[in-house]
């Protein structure tokens, strides 16, 4: 796999989360940004 390749696989990855962000955000509120997966939360994710 070429330089070129990884780079073009990892342009579909980043547009294919942006979609679910999105989808996520319409079907349960919100906004696409609440839903990145790098994004650290604030209780440490217990209740």
């Amino acid at each position: 796999m070429t330089d070129d390749e990884i780079d073009e696989l990892r342009e579909n990855i980043e547009e294919l989360r942006e979609d679910v962000r999105e989808d996520l955000a319409e079907d349960f509120g919100g906004e696409p940004d609440d839903y990145r997966a790098e994004k650290p939360i604030a209780d440490g994710g217990e209740d």
